[in-house]
């Protein structure tokens, strides 16, 4: 699945996006507390860096996104290598 759509049932969607890239559904899911709707969509692939989170709505600057791949990259490590000390 790569769509997000978000709406109130009985009203056209006020969110139809593509997402920039494959989503896990089952573990992606939205919360709604003090008027604001947050939505986690967890990627189906680990260290897969995406430009935006849907598509065509705004960009990562070059070097935010090498520093999110390294943060990515240091997670997975660290994940993989669970009794290494940091």
């Amino acid at each position: 699945p790569n769509h997000l759509k978000l709406g109130l049932k009985g009203n056209p969607p006020f969110l139809d996006e593509a997402t920039s890239g494959l989503v896990v559904e089952h573990e992606s899911y939205w919360t709604f507390a003090d008027g604001e709707i947050a939505i986690l969509l967890q990627k189906m692939r680990k260290g897969e860096t995406w430009d935006s989170a849907l598509v065509g709505r705004g960009t990562v600057d070059p070097f935010t996104k090498q520093e999110i791949q390294k943060d990515l990259m240091l997670e997975r490590f660290q994940e993989e290598h669970p009794g290494f000390d940091f």
